[in-house]
């Protein structure tokens, strides 16, 4: 997806995190994961990419 951006010339921002402990626990640790940490973080990134595209 990034190559095929920088070809167009499209900006592109990807954003990775590890969700779990990838061990038996990982099928329970993931929904919990993505409530309480992933959802809260993105959140906070998506809000300061798009103040920062409004702000020109």
């Amino acid at each position: 997806m990034a190559q095929v951006c920088h070809e167009y010339g499209v900006p592109c921002a990807i954003v990775r995190t590890i969700s779990d402990t990838a061990d038996e626990q990982a099928a329970a640790a993931f929904p919990r994961f993505v409530r309480d940490v992933a959802s809260i973080y993105s959140h906070g990134i998506l809000r300061n990419v798009l103040r920062d595209l409004t702000d020109d």
